[in-house]
């Protein structure tokens, strides 16, 4: 792919609409490209507006405009399978499906937009696998220091911020991005584009192996465990979208800052 040079930022860059960069229109006037900060339209999906939450082209900033329905559409019915089998009170089964549909359609994505660039087998085994493996990790390591029942009553407020609201968030931080950062050194993987899809990559598989880990007592609790049903349904959407989305937004944001 040749380049170009932006007019906003100073940097050589792939040929398009927008600079992979810092997001500006490529031309040849800085002074026009300076002053396009103020556009309205999102800089990874032109057709949208900028300031209008859009998950889809968010989370998966390659993705052809032609795909864009699709993906949008898989993940309302992946909301929706996760919202009857809770009304169904099977409810494990609705954790897992929870916790596996922004990691699928992550998958999905890196198959869509091709951004393997013939490595694979690199490519998915630094991101989606690591953070896999990064996320039962965590998950256990989570369940060995934290209590639950009783014992999480009793157990020192303080220590639970330390550990829940500190160590263990900055720990899955630091392992989430050990994974993409090996793929920086590749030339081929150079736009800040890539490093922001590597980062979301593993993400999204950290969130969903985390979650299925840290709830093995609940999946180990029959097809019908106990609790209210609303308490039921918030709980399968953070896991569903909360968690995942604001994990994945955090990682591909760094990442993109190291590319």
């Amino acid at each position: 792919m040749s380049e170009v040079h932006c007019g906003s930022c100073g940097e050589e860059v792939p040929e398009g609409h927008f600079c992979v960069r810092c997001g500006a229109p490529l031309g040849d006037d800085p002074a026009s490209a300076a002053a396009s900060r103020t556009r309205g339209a999102f800089a990874a999906a032109p057709h949208e507006r900028l300031n209008v939450p859009r998950l889809v082209s968010t989370l998966f900033p390659q993705l052809p405009r032609r795909s864009m329905a699709s993906f949008q559409g898989a993940l309302a019915f992946g909301v929706a399978v996760v919202l009857v089998l809770a009304l169904l009170r099977v409810l494990p089964v609705a954790l897992i499906a929870a916790a596996v549909l922004l990691p699928l359609l992550t998958l999905l994505y890196l198959y869509d937009v091709d951004i393997y660039e013939d490595e694979p087998t690199r490519v998915i085994g630094v991101t989606m696998i690591w953070g896999l493996v990064a996320g039962v990790g965590v998950g256990l390591l989570t369940r060995a220091v934290t209590s639950s029942g009783a014992a999480f009553v009793t157990q020192s407020r303080g220590t639970t911020i330390i550990y829940q609201g500190v160590l263990l968030p900055l720990l899955g931080i630091a392992l989430m991005l050990a994974g993409p950062l090996v793929l920086l050194r590749y030339k081929r993987f150079n736009d800040v584009l890539d490093g922001v899809t590597f980062g979301a990559a593993t993400a999204s598989a950290f969130a969903g192996a985390e979650v299925i880990t840290y709830s093995f007592s609940i999946l180990s609790g029959g097809l019908r465990p106990g609790g209210a049903i609303l308490e039921w349904l918030g709980r399968l959407m953070t896991i569903a979208v909360a968690i995942p989305v604001l994990e994945m937004a955090v990682i591909a944001s760094i990442a993109g800052a190291f590319w």
